[in-house]
């Protein structure tokens, strides 16, 4: 994503996080199972990626289903207003640059030795799609006015209102596909 201030209205949040999950689906979608499953010896495999990308998502958009005032009593409220999309890549970003990594439930199962990697390739992405379809079908259910009133955890960043969570959202899913991640 390249203009990142667009994205600072519900009305914008939902495309750009459509575009965003239609090409996660498509760049991991065109590989052959091959390639999909190919682990190099200092990194993820582009599978593990997109699981890593399925366990991020997933949590936000179940977060989001909660009853707003469990939301709130489980996370709180927001500390401060909630930041541009640029501000929440630049201190991502940041925090990468100082050794920040996933870790915990985000990790990939890496144990992915699946006998049929065609099979095995597009169930991964049927997950994807329905943890995509998922956030963006609750997206769809909130007010503009309450990405800014909500608090979830980010387990880098932070605390950070639901719309800086989407923000995060569009830059990572962006990052795992892309060399530069923008």
């Amino acid at each position: 994503m390249s203009n990142t201030d667009l994205f600072f209205t519900k009305e914008s949040l939902l495309p750009a996080l459509e575009e965003t999950h239609q090409s996660v689906t498509d760049f991991f979608g065109s590989l052959s199972p091959e390639s999909f499953f190919f682990r190099p010896m200092d990194g993820w495999s582009l599978a593990e990626n997109l699981e890593h990308l399925i366990k991020s998502v997933k949590p936000v958009a179940r977060a989001m289903r909660l009853p707003k005032v469990t939301l709130r009593l489980m996370f709180g409220t927001p500390k401060q207003a909630s930041r541009q999309y640029h501000e929440i890549r630049e201190a991502y970003v940041h925090e990468l640059s100082k050794g920040a990594q996933a870790s915990g439930k985000f990790l990939p199962d890496q144990a992915a030795s699946a006998s049929d990697l065609a099979m095995a390739q597009a169930k991964l992405l049927g997950q994807w799609k329905r943890t995509s379809d998922e956030l963006l079908t609750t997206l769809e259910g909130w007010g503009d006015a309450y990405l800014d009133q909500y608090a979830l955890p980010h387990p880098i960043l932070g605390s950070l209102t639901i719309r800086e969570m989407l923000f995060f959202t569009i830059y990572h899913d962006s990052r795992h596909t892309t060399p530069e991640g923008d």
